[in-house]
């Protein structure tokens, strides 16, 4: 059984490709990992967003191993647990196909590829129109980084996050839940 991840895009930071290259020496000798990056398709030149989906699916399935179980990522998709998706990569093992993970490009997958798909996982609360903001705080920050960041004595015009984490952390606070903030 092999694992790929197919990822519409090209031109990974090196941070990512280093992280992948890493995580994918950690997989075990039976359960490789390899990554392949399709090529995105050209948002200039007026094409509908499901002329441009269809290209992009059409390439993702060219470049999908002929008998693999296909997992697409989307952010209304099951959102599991690292339990969940351990005992669903079990099963997996146990049927011996590949399986390829997809995740889509700037307008998501086409819907006709996602309704192929085996199985679809994503996280809800990407689904929040403000989950990029949320996310690109986050993996910009320094880890560790406690919610006393948000209260801190610090100068704005030093620290350009700080707005964004005070007024998340006091959204976040009001609602009492970072779930139903998120939604």
């Amino acid at each position: 059984m092999k694992l790929l991840v197919a990822a519409v895009g090209t031109r990974m930071p090196p941070w990512a490709e280093e992280a992948f290259a890493e995580f994918a020496k950690r997989m075990p000798r039976e359960l490789p990992l390899e990554l392949k990056e399709i090529k995105a398709e050209p948002r200039s030149g007026g094409k509908s967003v499901e002329a441009l989906l269809a290209a992009e699916a059409g390439r993702i399935r060219a470049a999908l191993p002929a008998r693999s179980r296909v997992a697409a990522l989307d952010e209304r998709g099951a959102d599991l647990s690292t339990q969940q998706l351990a005992a669903r990569l079990r099963q997996w093992m146990e049927t011996g196909d590949d399986v390829a993970f997809v995740i889509g490009g700037p307008d998501g997958l086409a819907p006709d590829f996602k309704a192929a798909a085996a199985e679809i996982f994503g996280d809800r609360n990407a689904a929040h129109p403000r989950f990029d903001e949320l996310m690109g705080l986050l993996l910009s920050s320094m880890r560790g980084v406690a919610l006393t960041y948000a209260f801190e004595s610090r100068d704005p015009t030093t620290d350009p996050n700080l707005l964004t984490w005070r007024r998340l952390a006091r959204q976040m606070l009001e609602v009492g839940d970072h779930r139903k903030a998120m939604r």
